[in-house]
């Protein structure tokens, strides 16, 4: 049975069709402590989505950001906070709907692995995903993927995954072709699959490979794959294998995507997974430590390790409406003591719209 959350002011946010989550109680935790880039020994630099970010955080604790299609070029001053977010504070800027001086960012990091940002310009409303730029794969992976960017079609109530309303599957990539290939792709509403495997072949030069049918691949040496899709749909992939809920257990920073908001669509989130695979999320107030009122749920793994090794089938609760789930999760990503749990589904508020929760462990 899925836990629920009650408020005094659902019905009137439901009415309002405002926040996603609401939360019983207001809750707060210790203010978040800054810590040094210390644990990092080397620059790290991360490439792909939105439209084509690079990102790279030094160790003296500068950052910087380029998109090259807007364009747009950020530098600033980066903490990596207790809490398990990054955060990057904005010193300079250029470009249109570029953030100013002293604005905030936050992020989440599988160190050398993988970043995920909050959106930093007024043009993007989606999590800005990026994987370990410069390096190809060296041998054979496969992969479990979900996707965090989504067409402005895209239904997820939809159960028919040759349309392209499929939102998970399987990625793998054979070393001695150079070539790529969604081999299972999955729709979350009926968890059916799609007819066929789709190839993606290419030259693979310094991560970035593009495809004859218009697909960017961003790959990395540790088996994590970032797909652009020519319909404007991002693929982000991990590699995979069999999970435990007891595994997976701890607490956990995350960044929220629903789609069925007109603004704000993503937040930095906090959670608290159990090994009885219940996750317990709530919106946060990263400077502060405290979590909003009236942002707050939870995640029930239903079943885990299906349809396939490492994926999981869940349900998100918020009050009394629910959304399918589909998860990716894994341990000890590339050996980083990182627990990665990225989930894709139905917005509890309006299930045809698109809904990510993104959480990795600290």
């Amino acid at each position: 049975m899925n836990r629920k959350f009650t408020s005094a002011t659902l019905m009137a946010l439901v009415a309002m069709s405002s926040v996603v989550f609401t939360h019983c109680s207001k809750k707060d935790i210790a203010p978040a402590e800054s810590a040094t880039p210390s644990a990092i020994t080397e620059t790290l630099a991360y490439t792909g989505t939105g439209s084509q970010w690079d990102w790279t955080l030094d160790i003296a604790g500068t950052f910087t950001a380029t998109e090259t299609t807007l364009p747009m070029t950020i530098n600033g001053t980066y903490t990596r906070l207790a809490s398990g977010f990054i955060k990057m504070t904005v010193v300079s800027s250029t470009g249109t709907n570029a953030p100013v001086a002293g604005n905030l960012a936050y992020g989440l990091e599988v160190p050398g692995v993988a970043l995920l940002v909050k959106p930093v310009s007024s043009s993007e409303s989606e999590v800005i995903t990026m994987v370990a730029k410069g390096k190809c794969p060296t041998a054979d992976f496969s992969a479990n993927w979900i996707k965090t960017q989504f067409n402005p079609n895209f239904d997820m109530t939809s159960t028919t995954s040759n349309n392209g309303d499929d939102a998970f599957g399987t990625f793998g990539w054979t070393q001695a072709t150079g070539t790529g290939s969604v081999a299972t792709r999955y729709t979350v509403a009926g968890y059916t699959a799609a007819a066929g495997t789709q190839n993606m072949a290419g030259t693979c030069t310094a991560g970035l490979m593009t495809t004859s049918g218009g697909a960017s691949m961003y790959l990395t040496a540790q088996g994590g794959a970032l797909i652009k899709t020519a319909s404007g749909d991002a693929m982000f992939a991990m590699p995979n294998g069999t999970i435990t809920q007891a595994a997976l257990a701890g607490n956990y920073a995350g960044l929220l995507f629903d789609d069925y908001q007109s603004s704000g669509k993503v937040r930095p989130m906090v959670g608290v997974a159990t090994a009885a695979g219940l996750l317990s999320a709530d919106a946060i107030d990263v400077e502060t430590g405290t979590k909003d009122p009236l942002i707050s749920g939870s995640l029930q793994m239903d079943a885990v390790n299906s349809p396939s090794a490492g994926f999981i089938k869940a349900t998100v609760t918020v009050g009394s409406k629910t959304g399918k789930m589909a998860c990716m999760a894994a341990v000890n990503v590339a050996s980083t003591e990182k627990n990665i749990i990225f989930c894709v589904g139905q917005s509890p508020g309006s299930n045809q719209h698109p809904f990510n929760l993104l959480f990795v462990s600290h």
